[in-house]
């Protein structure tokens, strides 16, 4: 069995927690998934323990959206705050991958650059955190439709999600 749980809202989700500015990345409208790391365990769980899934691919792909879509929320759960944004393009990503530091520069990074640039395309230029589309992909909404996920919503409403420490 193969868990695609896309990608966690520490990762993706704007937050300052661990930067001083919002950062997008790639392509501002791909959708993408995301979850909350206790409903990614949870399901992997289920998952791992279910004869259906035996030997398939299964997908989690309930929170779909787009970073556009990421901000939106953020700016109206927090309009009295402004968010500075800085966006890495698609080609900055791809200039990245080719000519990297092999050093780990992120504040709380633990990939270098070079890997990091290739994260990064994986999950906002090409997309490929996601497989739904492949005829052996199960979707574990469809799955376990009595499961309550934690939505992006949810997190970019949290005061200590957003801003960590300064809350």
């Amino acid at each position: 069995t193969f868990i695609y749980p896309g990608l966690n809202f520490d990762y993706c989700l704007p937050n300052y927690r661990f930067w001083n500015e919002i950062t997008t990345f790639g392509d501002l409208d791909l959708p993408l998934v995301t979850h909350h790391i206790s409903n990614i365990g949870a399901l992997a769980a289920k998952i791992i323990l279910d004869p259906r899934t035996g030997g398939k691919a299964v997908q989690l792909y309930h929170n779909r959206l787009t970073q556009r879509e990421m901000l939106e929320l953020l700016r109206s759960s927090w309009p009295e705050h402004e968010f500075p944004t800085n966006h890495i393009s698609t080609e900055s990503i791809l200039e990245d991958m080719k000519h990297g530091s092999d050093e780990v520069t992120a504040k709380a990074g633990v990939e270098t650059d070079r890997e990091r640039a290739q994260i990064n395309y994986v999950c906002y230029v090409s997309g490929e955190v996601t497989n739904i589309d492949h005829p052996d992909t199960l979707n574990a909404s469809e799955l376990y439709p009595e499961f309550t996920y934690r939505t992006p919503a949810e997190m970019l409403s949290d005061r200590n999600f957003v801003f960590g420490d300064e809350a």
